[in-house]
C-alpha cells in the first residue's frame, strides 16, 4: 500500500513539475513577445489576416459542399431533369408527361416532385403587387419534409386541372401582408382568380424554391405543355444515383419507343449540391487556393522573423545547451513561443473571419438560399484549429531544425562578429525569403490576369444600349386578357402614353430583352435539309418585340429593315428578323433577305426574313450568342412583356408616371422588375467582380506581408552584422558600398524568388483558363510589369535596414556585442 502511495506521489510530483515547466515556458514566451512589441504585432496581424481570409472562403465552401443539406435524410435527395446533347443543352427542364410516367412506373424512388417558379399579380385589399410563386405538384411536401406552421398542404386531388384553387402562403408573405393573422379559409386573389388559403409554411422552410407562396401545378399528363419544370426525387433506402439513373433510362427509352417522349431528351440525375452550386466550385477552389497562398506567405513571414530572431539569440541558445539544456528543451521553448503567437493570431483571425463572412454575405447581389447555414460549426472550428497548429509548426520548424542540427553549440566558439552572420546558418532564412517572394508573385500575377480579364469584359460592346434605358414588366391576367386583340390593344395604348411623357426619346417592348430570360424553339428552314439523327441541332433563341425595339435598344440592322406596324397582322405579312449567327449557320455566303422558315413540324405558312441584326450579348458578356430570331408582337402575342424606355435624364425618374399610366388603364395591374439596363448589366457581372476583387485584395495583402517580412528579416540580419559593417567602414569602405553589399544580397534572393514565382504562375494560369475571358498575348506580356513592381517593393523593404547599416558609427559598431 505504501509503495502504491509512493508511486502515486511520484507521478503527481512529475505531473506538477511538467505543469510548472510548461507554465514557466509560457511566461518566458510572453516576456519574449512583449520585449519586441512591433515584431510581435506584425507577426500576429500577418497571420490573422491569412487566417481570416481562409475562414471566410472556407465558410462558403463548407456551407455549399460540406454541410449536410437541411432536409430529412438529405443523402437520398437528387435533382431531376432532362438533357438534350443534340440540342447542345445540358439541362432542358422536364416535360410533365415524362415526369408523370417516371413517377408512376419507377422502381427506385420513394417519391418525386416537379415545380415551376413564376410570378402572380396579387391583390389583397389596397395591396397590389407582383409576388414570386411556385407551382408545384403535391409531392413537394413529403419529398422535402415540409410541414405547415398552420393549416395544411394541398393534396393529390387538389393537384388537378379541374380542382378548386388553393394556396399555401410562405411565412414572409403571411407576416408582411396579413400580420400573422389566422388566414386559413380566407380568399386571396392571384391573377384576378380567387384562391383559398389552406396553410402557412414555417419561417425557415428548408426548400430549394423561391416562391413567396405555393400553388398546385395542376397539369394534365395527357397534354404536352413544354419543358421548364424543375424536379427533385427521394430515393428509396439503399438505392444509389447510378441505379436510379439506369431505372429512369429504361423507362424513358420505353416512352420514346411508344412515341410518348421526345427522342432527343434523356433523364439527367444530379446530386443537389452539384446542381445548385456546381458552377461555384471552380471559383471557390481558386479563392481557396489564393487564401492558402496568403496563409503560406504569412507563415513564411513569421517563420523568417522567428528564425531571424533565433539567429540573433544564437549565443543564448548555445549557453543554454552548454549548461545542460537538451535540444528538445530548446525546441519546446521555441515551439511554445510560436504556438502562443499563432493562438493570438487565431483569435484575431477568427473574429475578422466571422465579421468578414457576414460582410461578404450582406454585399452579395444574389444572396445564397435561406436554407443554407453559414454558422460556425465543428468543421469551421477544426479548420481554424488546424490552421493554428500548422502555422505554429511551420513558423517554428526552421529554427527548431537548426537547433537539432547543433548549430547553437557552435556559437560558443564564435565571436559576436560571426554569431549571427555565418552563411550556413542563414541559409534557411534566405530560403524563406525566396519562398515568400515566389508565392507573392504567383498571387500577384493571378490577380493581375483576373482584374485585366474583368476590365476587358466590362469594355466589351454588348450590342445593345445600356445607358439611360429603363426596363419594367407588365403581365396581363389571362381571365381579362385572353384574346390576342385585347393584349395588343393594351400594350399599344400603354406604349403610346409612355412615349408622350416628358424626357422619353423612344419606347418599345420585348418578351425577353437581353439579360432577362430565354425562350427557345426549333424551326424548319425552306430548302435546308432537316438535321439527321445524331447531328447537332441547337435551340434557337426567340424574341417577340414591338416596332421601334431596335431603335430603342440601339441594335444595329445589318441588312434589310426593322419591323413596322403592318408586319404580322395577317398571313400575308408574316415577318421575321434573324441575327447574324442564325444567318451564318443556315445561309452561309447567301443573302438571308427573302428566305423563309416556320416552326418545326408545323404546316403553318412560311415566314419571310425581312432583316438581319448584329448579335447582342443576350446571355451576358461571358457567354457566346446562339442563333436567334425576332418576331413582331402582332404575329406572336404575349400576355407578359418587358417595356424598354430610352430617356434623356435619370431613367428611374419616370417610374412614378409609368405607374400612374398603368393604374389608370387597370388598377389591378402591378408594375414589376423595375431596373435600368446599366444596373442589370452590372448585376450580371457581380460574381466575376466579386472574385476578381477578392483575389486583388488577397494579392495586395500578400504584397504588404512580403514587404513587412523582408524588412523584418533584413533588419535582423543587418543587426547581426553590425561589427562587420563597422570594420568595413573603419578600414575605409565607402558607406555606399556597404549599402550596395546588403542590397545585392537581397536582390539575389528576390530574383531567385521571381524566377520560381514565374514558373509557379506558368503552372497555375492554365488552371484558370475558363475565368480568363478576353485575355490576349499582349495582356500576358504586360504581366512582366508585376515582377518589376515586386522587385521595387522588395528592394525598398531591404533599403531601410541597409541604409541604417551604411550610416553606422565605426566606433559604436566595434564596441557592439
Amino acid at each position: 500500500m505504501s509503495k502504491e502511495r509512493e508511486t502515486n506521489n511520484l507521478k503527481l510530483k512529475k505531473r506538477t513539475n511538467q505543469m510548472s515547466v510548461l507554465f514557466n515556458d509560457i511566461k518566458f514566451a510572453c516576456r519574449m513577445l512583449i520585449r519586441q512589441p512591433v515584431v510581435t504585432a506584425i507577426a500576429i496581424v500577418t497571420l490573422s489576416l491569412g487566417m481570416a481570409g481562409n475562414t471566410v472562403i472556407f465558410g462558403f465552401f463548407n456551407a455549399f459542399f460540406l454541410r449536410p443539406l437541411p432536409f430529412p435524410e438529405p443523402g437520398r435527395l437528387v435533382d431531376l431533369d432532362e438533357t438534350a446533347p443534340s440540342w447542345s443543352l445540358e439541362y432542358t427542364g422536364m416535360a410533365y408527361p415524362d415526369f408523370h410516367a417516371w413517377r408512376e412506373q419507377n422502381r427506385t424512388f420513394e417519391a418525386m416532385t416537379v415545380w415551376q417558379d413564376t410570378r402572380f399579380s396579387m391583390r389583397h385589399g389596397e395591396i397590389v403587387e407582383r409576388v414570386r410563386a411556385t407551382c408545384a405538384t403535391y409531392d413537394i411536401f413529403p419529398v422535402l419534409g415540409i410541414k405547415p406552421l398552420i393549416g395544411r398542404v394541398f393534396t393529390a386531388e387538389e393537384d388537378r386541372p379541374e380542382a378548386d384553387k388553393v394556396v399555401v402562403l410562405g411565412y414572409g408573405l403571411w407576416q408582411r401582408v396579413f400580420g400573422q393573422e389566422n388566414v386559413v379559409g380566407r380568399t386571396l386573389h392571384l391573377n384576378r382568380q380567387a384562391y383559398t388559403i389552406i396553410g402557412v409554411l414555417p419561417q425557415h422552410q428548408a426548400a430549394p424554391i423561391d416562391g413567396e407562396l405555393i400553388v398546385p401545378l395542376a397539369r394534365n399528363p395527357a397534354e404536352h405543355s413544354g419543358w421548364h419544370l424543375r424536379g427533385i426525387g427521394r430515393l428509396k433506402a439503399g438505392v444509389t444515383l447510378a441505379i436510379a439513373q439506369a431505372d429512369l433510362n429504361r423507362l424513358h427509352q420505353a416512352l420514346i419507343e411508344s412515341n410518348r417522349a421526345n427522342k432527343n431528351t434523356f433523364p439527367r440525375l444530379t446530386s443537389l449540391t452539384q446542381r445548385y452550386f456546381g458552377d461555384t466550385r471552380p471559383i471557390l477552389i481558386i479563392l481557396m487556393s489564393a487564401v492558402i497562398l496568403v496563409l503560406l506567405i504569412a507563415c513564411s513571414n513569421v517563420a523568417a522573423l522567428i528564425l531571424a530572431r533565433g539567429l540573433a539569440r544564437w549565443r543564448e541558445m548555445g549557453i543554454r545547451l552548454s549548461l545542460g539544456a537538451t535540444s528538445g528543451r530548446i525546441v519546446r521553448l521555441i515551439g511554445t513561443e510560436t504556438l502562443l503567437l499563432s493562438c493570438l493570431a487565431g483569435l484575431l483571425g477568427l473574429y475578422l473571419g466571422y465579421r468578414g463572412l457576414h460582410f461578404l454575405l450582406d454585399s452579395l447581389v444574389d444572396r445564397p438560399p435561406q436554407w443554407l447555414s453559414f454558422r460556425f460549426d465543428i468543421r469551421m472550428w477544426f479548420y481554424m484549429g488546424g490552421m493554428v497548429l500548422l502555422t505554429a509548426g511551420f513558423g517554428a520548424l526552421p529554427t527548431c531544425f537548426a537547433v537539432i542540427k547543433g548549430y547553437s553549440r557552435e556559437s560558443l566558439n564564435l565571436s559576436g562578429l560571426h554569431a549571427t552572420a555565418a552563411p550556413r546558418k542563414r541559409r534557411s532564412l534566405h530560403l524563406l525569403v525566396v519562398a515568400e517572394v515566389a508565392l507573392t508573385l504567383v498571387l500577384l500575377i493571378q490577380a493581375g490576369l483576373l482584374v485585366t480579364a474583368f476590365r476587358r469584359l466590362q469594355k466589351q460592346d454588348p450590342g445593345f444600349r445600356t445607358n439611360k434605358l429603363l426596363l419594367y414588366g407588365i403581365a396581363l391576367p389571362d381571365a381579362q386578357y385572353r384574346e390576342g386583340s385585347s393584349q395588343l390593344a393594351f400594350f399599344q395604348n400603354h406604349l403610346e402614353q409612355v412615349r408622350a411623357l416628358p424626357g422619353v426619346i423612344s419606347v418599345s417592348a420585348a418578351d425577353t430583352p437581353p439579360l432577362v430570360g430565354h425562350q427557345g424553339q426549333f424551326y424548319d428552314i425552306e430548302n435546308v435539309p432537316s438535321p439527321r439523327p445524331g447531328d447537332p441541332d441547337p435551340v434557337v433563341l426567340q424574341r417577340i418585340v414591338f416596332p421601334g425595339y431596335f431603335h430603342t435598344m440601339s441594335v444595329k440592322i445589318l441588312a434589310g429593315r426593322p419591323f413596322n406596324e403592318q408586319d404580322g397582322i395577317d398571313e400575308g405579312s408574316l415577318a421575321v428578323i434573324v441575327n447574324e449567327t442564325f444567318a451564318r449557320r443556315f445561309w452561309p455566303n447567301q443573302d438571308p433577305l427573302g428566305k423563309r422558315l416556320r416552326y418545326r413540324g408545323s404546316k403553318n405558312p412560311w415566314i419571310t426574313v425581312v432583316g438581319v441584326t448584329r448579335n447582342v450579348m443576350h446571355y451576358g458578356l461571358e457567354r457566346p450568342m446562339i442563333p436567334g430570331l425576332y418576331f413582331p408582337f402582332a404575329q406572336n402575342k404575349r400576355r407578359q412583356m418587358i417595356a424598354t424606355v430610352h430617356c434623356r435624364g435619370n431613367a428611374l425618374d419616370l417610374v412614378a408616371s409609368i405607374r400612374q399610366i398603368v393604374r389608370r388603364a387597370d388598377p389591378d395591374l402591378p408594375v414589376f422588375g423595375i431596373e435600368t439596363m446599366e444596373s442589370k448589366l452590372r448585376t450580371s457581372l457581380w460574381v466575376r467582380r466579386l472574385y476578381s476583387s477578392l483575389i486583388a485584395i488577397f494579392a495586395g495583402t500578400a504584397l504588404v506581408m512580403a514587404m513587412g517580412g523582408i524588412y523584418g528579416v533584413f533588419s535582423y540580419v543587418t543587426n547581426g552584422r553590425v561589427q562587420e559593417m563597422g570594420v568595413r567602414i573603419a578600414i575605409g569602405a565607402n558607406p555606399l558600398s556597404v549599402l550596395w553589399l546588403i542590397l545585392r544580397q537581397g536582390l539575389r534572393l528576390i530574383l531567385l524568388g521571381i524566377i520560381l514565382g514565374l514558373l509557379g504562375a506558368v503552372l497555375c494560369v492554365p488552371l484558370m483558363r475558363s475565368l480568363l475571358v478576353g485575355i490576349h498575348l499582349a495582356d500576358l506580356l504586360t504581366m512582366a510589369v508585376v515582377p518589376v513592381v515586386l522587385i521595387a517593393v522588395a528592394l525598398l523593404a531591404c533599403y531601410v535596414p541597409a541604409r541604417r547599416a551604411a550610416r553606422i558609427d565605426p566606433m559604436e559598431a566595434l564596441r557592439y556585442e
